[in-house]
């Protein structure tokens, strides 16, 4: 991903973010509700068509069994590619008969308990999930090289995305939602029983609490940003091994990314370190501390197998070069 690509696609996820975390409560549980129950909404629909009239349930009868009839259609397409079967397209036919079930009782939700009313769509939404990634799986395996690295670069695409979102989610959401939290709190307290400094005003204190909740959800999506960078410098990486396994700029590359990682990881640590000091020295004037123990495991494991990846190509390239004098 392209530098520029990179920054207009984090604006654009920070963006709508930050439109979702302005919505009200209602307008926030319609949109969950379309993400998390599309069955429900499907069947629901077609419920209103069938009951319109006699062609309207006609037509209702014809999407059901379309709908339930896509998988088997699916199905029937790839293997007239083929001519194979493969061990996850058993998924495929298990999915066909979760719909047919399943959009009888969407259409029909008096006759389900509630739980499982909430629990269909996730389950079909993971079927499809387990189906594409043990297909991902067995194509990977007869893969060649540069079949490969594009099932690569395609998922490191995808994990940039997932990074971005979570950075995002937690810089913007949940620092606005816990912002809404402080204001409430404090209107719920009044002023003579906050056990705080006389000379601070109240204004002050909510500032100041505000102040230390958004540097404190800044840290938290640090690392996913610096994930979000780290992987999208892996598929630079990726592009160069793809052109020359020996060429020098990926040594470079590598020393680019540990030193960015290192910078990224002392930053936070540094930054936590201070900010809970803060929340120490000054605790009589915050509302509201949102603590959480960062331990850089996973980024320190990361640098130091990228430090040992980049110490054997070093290695290799030594070699090479002492073979080609031999030679």
């Amino acid at each position: 991903m392209k530098r520029k690509t990179f920054i207009m696609t984090s604006l654009l996820i920070m963006l709508t973010v930050g439109m979702t975390a302005l919505l009200s409560r209602q307008e926030l549980a319609i949109l969950m509700s379309i993400l998390i129950k599309p069955m429900a909404i499907l069947g629901e629909g077609l419920r209103n068509i069938s009951l319109s009239g006699v062609f309207g349930n006609l037509l209702a009868w014809i999407v059901y069994l379309l709908i339930s009839l896509l998988p088997l259609l699916f199905l029937g397409i790839s293997y007239h590619k083929t001519h194979a079967f493969h061990y996850e397209d058993i998924l495929l036919v298990v999915l066909s008969i979760v719909l047919l079930i399943s959009m009888y009782y969407m259409i029909n939700p008096h006759k389900l308990s509630l739980m499982t009313y909430w629990s269909i769509s996730p389950f079909i939404i993971m079927l499809l999930v387990a189906y594409f990634v043990l297909k991902i799986l067995r194509k990977a395996h007869q893969a060649d090289i540069s079949q490969l690295a594009r099932y690569c670069s395609i998922l490191l695409h995808f994990i940039v995305f997932c990074f971005l979102f979570a950075s995002a989610y937690l810089f913007i959401y949940c620092a606005i939602k816990d912002t809404t939290a402080i204001y409430m709190t404090a209107n719920s307290i009044p002023v003579w029983d906050m056990k705080v400094n006389t000379e601070i005003t109240p204004i002050g204190i909510l500032e100041f609490s505000k102040t230390i909740i958004f540097i404190q959800y800044f840290l938290q999506a640090l690392p996913y940003f610096l994930g979000a960078i780290i992987t999208n410098q892996l598929i630079w990486l990726l592009k160069l091994f793809q052109k020359d396994t020996y060429d020098t700029e990926i040594v470079n590359l590598l020393d680019h990314i540990i030193l960015l990682s290192k910078r990224f990881i002392a930053l936070i640590v540094l930054f936590q370190l201070i900010i809970q000091g803060l929340c120490v020295i000054a605790g009589d004037v915050v509302l509201m501390n949102h603590i959480q123990l960062f331990i850089p495991l996973t980024p320190l494991l990361f640098v130091l197998t990228v430090m040992l990846v980049s110490k054997i190509i070093r290695e290799n390239f030594q070699l090479k070069k002492e073979n080609d004098l031999f030679i």
